[in-house]
């Protein structure tokens, strides 16, 4: 569920359970996908913290389960929860930082019953894009400080499986 909504792709779990070689059947795929979208209240858009959050617990039920190896899952090494912890502080840091910017940068799209001139609409997207620039690298556009992590001091608290799960 999550590569398919992480990847905005439209995929079968039957594709999944082939990538799996039996170690994964379709049934078990689908049971914990159910799982997941129950988690998420069925809200699949789901913000950074809550993704890292479930994505280390479902994987970590997986390990401890002994399901197989998540060889399929790793590119080189698996995230821990001291990963998880930072990529929650990357992932504060950066929506605070783009709250700051001004309302036209953050826009992500148009609706088509807009009374704007359409020469008017790419007009204006243009403005706030520099085409002759040099292209940048992704640590240049977003420049990744991990204030705090870890510790006491960390933002990121794990609360576990909510009430309504352990009842």
């Amino acid at each position: 569920m999550a590569s398919k909504v992480w990847d905005d792709l439209s995929m079968c779990n039957a594709d999944f359970s082939k990538i799996f070689h039996g170690n994964f059947p379709l049934r078990r795929i689908n049971a914990l996908e159910l799982l997941y979208l129950d988690c998420v209240e069925y809200n699949v858009r789901v913000s950074a913290a809550s993704y890292a959050k479930y994505y280390f617990h479902l994987r970590s039920i997986y390990k401890s389960l002994k399901l197989g190896h998540l060889s399929a899952f790793d590119s080189n090494t698996p995230l821990n929860l001291e990963g998880a912890r930072k990529m929650q502080v990357i992932s504060e840091d950066y929506e605070e930082r783009i709250k700051l910017l001004p309302p036209p940068l953050r826009r992500r799209s148009r609706t088509i019953s807009s009374q704007v001139p359409s020469e008017r609409i790419v007009e204006e997207e243009y403005r706030y894009s520099d085409l002759t620039a040099p292209p940048a690298s992704l640590e240049q556009l977003v420049h990744m400080e991990v204030k705090s992590a870890g510790g006491n001091s960390s933002p990121y608290k794990y609360t576990g499986w909510s009430k309504r799960h352990s009842e």
